[in-house]
């Protein structure tokens, strides 16, 4: 064996040997750097939900952050809608009650489509999909 091929040999053992010391080291320090974040005042209005907790309970505690739904509030009394944006609950209860027809939500839903599409750039109602 000459000096070249027992240089490579010991500096294997060397290194597996220093590998090891390095794996089973124990630094009894702590850390020198702990990023701290100063505390946060809680925002008002957010609600937060315990993540241990119940489902049946996190969603009642989300249901009562939601707004209070009232049909009616969308009617003015002469059976026009007031300016918002209509929900599928509220077409629903307009047609149980009688109060729009299925030509009545047509004109409406025609009515957003023209008042889009006279904006600049128009709006996109329907993406086509071509695979």
């Amino acid at each position: 064996m000459d000096r070249t091929t027992l240089l490579m040999d010991t500096s294997g053992i060397i290194c597996y040997y220093n590998l090891q010391l390095l794996r089973n080291t124990v630094i009894p320090e702590a850390p020198m750097f702990k990023p701290e974040y100063p505390p946060q005042e809680p925002e008002p209005g957010v609600v937060a939900l315990d993540e241990d907790g119940k489902p049946e309970d996190r969603v009642e505690v989300a249901l009562k952050c939601l707004p209070q739904y009232d049909p009616a509030s969308c009617w003015n009394g002469d059976s026009t809608p007031s300016f918002r944006y209509w929900k599928i609950l509220d077409y629903a209860y307009a047609n149980r009650c009688k109060i729009a027809t299925p030509p009545v939500v047509a004109e409406h839903i025609i009515s957003i489509i023209e008042e889009f599409s006279n904006k600049k750039p128009p709006t996109t109602f329907v993406d086509f999909f071509q695979p």
